[in-house]
């Protein structure tokens, strides 16, 4: 895979791909190499080189381990053991809404729906593990990104608070980001209300709230089609002195 430097020698870096009538991509910007905002301009530079040949994505994800948190959420080593969930997020972010606006792609395959056993890893802090899933190898928690795709794929009512098992806190001002195909949300904090706000992609995000110290209260509301919505966490903020 190529393609840290500029398009042009991203573009080059696909000399196979003229070979045949259809083409899948397994690409990873953000994970194994490179920056999630990568990703459109490198699909965008392939299509434009072959405008004719029939393109999908047959491989995109990002490892998280539900246990790993930070803000602001950064690139991991992708070998190392901390895979945190808020990254994984990030990066199905960017690229289904890059996909979401490009439908010449014939195929957008989500690697994967499960963690799943991969003898030859160490990494995330669970050997023997491939974390790249939306789901927790067990089937029992589905990790943020899992929500981000429900937002987008499904009609049934949505409203998740992202970063909810983020629980133990040093830093008293957070962004809260929450998951919803409803036109408008409402975000309380301790019982007072932020604010509505709408959004384009079905991200809403709250930035500069204010934690108090020791226990928060947060809680989501919205309507969708005559449906009430509400989510809730609790998040415990606790300042090093």
């Amino acid at each position: 895979m190529g393609g840290e430097t500029g398009l042009p020698a991203i573009r080059r870096s696909e000399p196979r791909a003229g070979i045949s009538d259809v083409v899948g991509f397994n690409k990873y910007f953000g994970w194994y190499r490179g920056n999630p905002e990568e990703f459109a301009p490198w699909v965008d530079g392939q299509h434009a080189d072959r405008p004719d040949l029939r393109m999908g994505i047959s491989e995109y994800g990002a490892g998280a381990n539900i246990a790993h948190h930070e803000e602001p959420a950064r690139k991991p080593a992708t070998t190392g053991q901390w895979h945190p969930e808020e990254w994984q997020s990030i990066y199905h972010e960017a690229h289904w809404q890059a996909m979401a606006g490009r439908p010449w792609l014939w195929c957008k395959l989500v690697w994967c729906m499960f963690d799943f056993a991969s003898g030859g890893r160490n990494e995330g802090a669970t050997p023997g593990r491939n974390d790249k899933g939306l789901v927790t190898a067990d089937r029992t928690t589905r990790k943020d990104a899992f929500y981000w795709y429900q937002a987008n794929w499904s009609a049934r009512p949505v409203l998740h608070i992202a970063s909810r098992r983020f629980v133990d806190r040093t830093h008293p001002v957070t962004a809260v980001k929450i998951y919803s195909n409803a036109e408008t949300v409402e975000l309380r904090v301790n019982g007072v209300s932020l604010g509505s706000k709408t959004s384009p992609n079905r991200v809403f995000v709250w930035p500069g709230v204010t934690l108090q110290t020791g226990r928060n209260a947060i809680a989501a509301s919205a309507t969708l089609n005559g449906h009430e919505l509400t989510d809730s966490c609790e998040w415990d903020c606790r300042p090093p002195s």
